[in-house]
């Protein structure tokens, strides 16, 4: 009955050029070969006069990898990504800012040729699609029908369907009149319940109100909905009556049978949930009394008054300890859940992830509206909608998230969350809710998680994905299980499975009367049992057995669950010294559509109670009713009068714990230790040379070798594309790191993808040179350093280009462990060993001395340390001698760098190569100052400028490792390839 809305030129028929198609996308495609990055950089480098909503960096660079892809695939057809509009003539123009000139670009030109032309395709693939459907639902309805009426097959919907046919196609003017002449008048009772074609059969008979037509229906039992029936037809039809009519007063049952009735809905039996949350709310109350008891110096536990930390609360899932906890809460009772269950799926899990898909795409403010709207952020829905309508508020939170972004990509997850936590000020905020002590470890503990996930997920894209995974997945491995918030005097809520072998002078276990025996989603396929032999059985077979047998497993199984349910009870009966509290009794659950008790009735713990001698198999066929399970409960307890005491469970919500404070005049602070040892801690060559403390300084790139704006600028003779032209500063060896890091020195295809990425994760700029030019320049730089670099000898028979990716190792992570290691003895060690460098002053260290080389390579059988410089020691050959350099590596103390790499080498090749020995497989180091390594420049003596090498001496090795009190042979060194 439903009106089908077609577009007006569905039954149009546009031409498809598939040739113009295939001729535009081979244009398209050639000019994008030929100048891929030019056309993206230019494109960038347009943005001022483009719109800022439509067009940003990011953006860009996304359509360019949309069509790389598009390209790859070699179809012209193939999907295409909604960013690959940025780069057509119609979007250049239609959003450029006011009297602006959009970029121009022969590329831009052939894009919009063949989109314009795939549009066209696709609408007309869509139109044809359409009229495929619209053919299908005009056909089968009719076709169907046609084959039922040859075969002489009639089901009720057809006969309605005929009834309304008839009524309102015309051929049949006389049958209404015809109907109603012969029905008067009609009663149409549950009218709730009608469908529309019902409807409009009875609306095409009585619509003109001539005679009289009485609809009687409930709109609150509009229940079957499966079976097509239509709330909304009942409104139409309700706005058609001339008169409406309303019951009140019950005219079907007696006085004292409502009474009855009204009094069943309002005592036990309970629906399952509502007994579920009554028995949290009595279970807290209960808790609260004894505690208050308790400081009244009434309840006693071993001569001491009882503390919430005597009292458990055993619970089978996540959901019944939340609920427990809740309930203690409203009361005052300061609680502890100990579960086994993910952080992942916490709700502060879904917050974490609202936030960071936020910072990832900073200026979608639909994504930053809700990520505003966590309590992570802390903003309630005024504040949101007050943001979100002042553009200068909502662009200062752009900018904030896009710095979270920044540091999240350069500095990583760590960092950035840290920061984001600290900037948001979300310890303060959380930690004055109830619940925010629970809330603040979880959001820490999700911080730790993700930031070890980002040494496999480095990418922010990827981690994300990462997150979301956890959270669908729904496991949880020990890392990832719910910390404890507290370790004070609180209530514990624990699992019974958790609580096994424990042991608490008072237990309450709320929830074994559920008459679930098994909890948890689906297991492996097929059905696990044991055959009468006890062995364990998968059985697969499925539907290939015979009903008995089936009916046989699945009550083997249940007797098999029903088992290990009274075993979790025993567990949980026998973990109290003192008291136990068990909530017992019966509930209801809804049974095809109505309240059962049978679920509760045939529960393992009323088996326990009233099962009078039934074996399990027989306790499931019992029709066992609530109120002999009650009168058995009140029998047990007659048998034990001293030991078991029977009450209802209390109605009342309880009364609140009051807060306990001591006297403000009793409190005094303890007197201050007179020596605080120190603790064990991370440190790094950065911190021993510079006190740096974060673990971030382990990666020494280049992070202080400062600017040396003493230099001035490059002499006109140096060429534009020479790396003695290139940035100087922490960030600019960062960027030279990765393009070593990343590029394959024997394969030069490599370099460009290498380069690129440097470039985007560490940006630099040309003062005075404009940006697209300026990137093209970068790159040249970078490229004619790879060339140099790997093409120099560096070492008599060394080249780097002979160095293939399987003879290298990047950025070998390792720890060191320090007992104890002064200033004073190193510095001493050094002077001893004839290595020059700056005076160490760092306090004593016990603990790790952590650390990333840049890269490890093996050259004929011997293994050697490289690390990158991107030092700028003058513009001249002469300043890239063995004297300026030597010079450098004193002044910035990269001798102790070297040698503790050397240090940590040796430990690793002990442990990895059989009859290692230092002489024969210790290359040396490396120290390439790779603004003046190049084949044509060379020292006086013939070797090659700009390079550092050294053996250090076995023995010089052997003393570090007696400093650092390392013992190779119980404790070597951790390292992580």
């Amino acid at each position: 009955m439903a009106i089908s809305l077609w577009p007006d030129n569905l039954d149009a028929e546009p031409a498809i050029d598939s040739a113009a198609l295939h001729t535009a996308y081979a244009d398209v495609r050639g000019i994008w070969t030929d100048h891929r990055v030019a056309i993206a950089d230019f494109l960038i480098s347009s943005l001022g006069s483009l719109n800022g909503q439509t067009y940003k960096e990011t953006s860009i660079r996304e359509g360019a990898a949309q069509w790389d892809e598009l390209f790859r695939t070699a179809d012209p057809l193939a999907p295409l990504g909604k960013h690959l509009r940025l780069y057509r003539d119609f979007t250049l123009n239609d959003r450029k800012k006011k009297a602006a000139t959009p970029p121009s670009h022969p590329f831009f030109t052939a894009a919009e040729s063949f989109l314009a032309q795939r549009e066209t395709i696709d609408g007309a693939l869509a139109l044809r699609r359409l009229r495929l459907i619209r053919g299908l639902l005009d056909e089968a309805g009719v076709r169907l029908r046609e084959s039922k009426h040859a075969r002489r097959v009639v089901s009720f919907d057809d006969m309605l369907f005929n009834v309304y046919e008839r009524l309102t196609n015309g051929s049949y003017p006389w049958l209404a009149a015809s109907l109603k002449a012969r029905f008067p008048a009609a009663l149409i009772d549950e009218f709730q319940d009608t469908d529309p074609l019902q409807f409009e059969i009875f609306h095409s008979i009585y619509g003109a109100k001539d005679t009289p037509l009485f609809l009687v229906g409930d709109p609150k039992q509009a229940i079957y909905s499966f079976r097509h029936a239509d709330l909304h037809t009942y409104l139409r039809a309700r706005q058609h009556a001339t008169q409406e009519s309303s019951l009140v007063a019950n005219q079907r049952s007696s006085r004292e049978l409502l009474a009855a009735l009204n009094r069943l809905f309002a005592t036990n039996p309970l629906p399952k949930k509502s007994a579920r949350l009554a028995v949290a709310q009595a279970v807290a109350a209960e808790i609260a009394r004894l505690l208050r008891e308790a400081g009244d110096d009434r309840i006693k536990v071993a001569g001491s008054p009882l503390r919430a930390g005597d009292i458990a609360v055993l619970v089978r899932s996540h959901a019944q300890g939340g609920e427990t906890k809740r309930a203690l809460e409203a009361l005052g009772v300061g609680s502890v859940e100990i579960s086994q269950s993910s952080v992942f799926q916490s709700s502060d899990a879904e917050e974490v992830e609202r936030v960071l898909t936020s910072v990832l795409e900073p200026t979608r403010d639909r994504l930053l509206r809700a990520a505003l709207a966590t309590e992570l952020m802390g903003c309630d829905a005024a504040a949101v909608e007050a943001i979100a309508g002042d553009e200068a508020a909502l662009m200062e939170r752009m900018l904030q998230f896009s710095d979270y972004r920044e540091q999240w990509l350069r500095r990583g997850f760590g960092p950035m969350y840290r920061k984001l936590l600290a900037t948001e000020k979300v310890a303060g905020r959380m930690l004055v809710r109830p619940d925010g002590e629970r809330r603040l470890t979880n959001l820490l503990h999700l911080g730790e998680c993700l930031h070890q996930a980002s040494e496999s997920h480095p990418s922010p894209e990827g981690l994300l994905r990462f997150l979301r995974t956890q959270r669908s997945e729904g496991g949880a491995d020990e890392a990832a299980q719910l910390r404890l918030e507290s370790d004070q005097n609180l209530v514990k809520i624990i699992t019974i499975h958790k609580a096994k072998g424990l042991e608490y002078p008072i237990v309450f276990c709320p929830y074994l009367w559920d008459g679930r025996t098994s909890f948890g989603g689906a297991g492996i396929e097929g059905s696990e049992y044991h055959d009468d032999e006890g062995i364990p059985v998968i059985d697969y077979r499925g539907d290939a057995i015979d009903d008995e047998a089936a009916k046989e497993i699945k009550a083997k199984i249940k007797l098999e669950n029903t088992a290990e349910f009274l075993r979790l009870i025993y567990v949980a009966l026998t973990r109290a010294v003192h008291r136990c509290y068990l909530v017992v009794g019966c509930y209801t659950n809804l049974s095809f559509g109505k309240p059962s008790v049978t679920e509760s009735t045939r529960s393992v713990l009323n088996w326990l109670v009233a099962g009078n001698g039934h074996t399990p198999e027989a306790w499931f066929a019992a029709k066992t009713t609530p109120a002999e399970i009650a009168a058995a409960c009140v029998a047990l307890a007659a048998t034990e009068p001293a030991a078991i005491n029977v009450s209802a469970l209390p109605p009342d919500a309880g009364l609140p714990l009051s807060p306990t404070r001591p006297d403000p005049a009793s409190l005094s602070a303890q007197a201050a230790p007179a020596v605080i040892p120190g603790g064990w801690r991370l440190s790094s060559y950065s911190g021993l040379s510079y006190g740096a403390i974060s673990e971030h300084a382990a990666s020494d790139h280049d992070a202080r070798i400062g600017t040396a704006t003493t230099l001035g600028a490059a002499p006109p003779d140096i060429a534009p594309e020479d790396i003695l032209r290139f940035p100087r500063g922490g960030p600019a060896g960062e960027c030279v790191h990765v393009v070593f890091e990343e590029a394959d020195f024997t394969d030069s295809s490599t370099w460009d993808r290498a380069i690129a990425l440097a470039l985007e994760n560490h940006p630099q700029s040309l003062p005075g040179v404009p940006q697209a030019e300026g990137r093209l320049r970068l790159r040249a730089m970078l490229w004619q350093m790879l060339v140099d670099v790997t093409g120099a000898e560096i070492s008599e028979g060394l080249r780097l280009d002979s160095v293939t990716r399987q003879r290298r190792l990047n950025e070998l992570e390792f720890n060191f462990p320090i007992p104890h290691l002064s200033a004073t003895g190193l510095n001493e060690l050094m002077s001893q060993l004839g290595y020059g460098g700056p005076r160490l002053t760092f306090s004593r260290l016990e603990g790790y001395l952590k650390g990333f080389i840049d890269l490890i390579f093996e050259h004929q059988g011997r293994f050697y340390i490289l690390d990158w410089k991107s030092n700028h020691l003058g513009f001249a050959t002469a300043d890239y001698d063995a004297g300026p350099v030597a010079n450098a590596m004193a002044e910035h103390g990269y001798h102790l760098q070297y040698l503790l790499y050397a240090v940590a080498l040796d430990r690793y090749l002990q442990r990895r190569i059989p009859g290692y020995r230092y002489e024969t497989h210790f290359g040396g180091v490396l120290y390439l100052f790779v603004r003046g390594v190049r084949p044509a420049w060379r020292n006086g003596d013939g070797t090659a400028t700009g390079v550092y090498a050294h053996v250090p001496p076995h023995e010089t090795i052997l003393q570090l490792n007696a400093l650092f009190g390392q013992q190779l042979s119980k404790s070597p060194a951790k390292v992580k390839p």
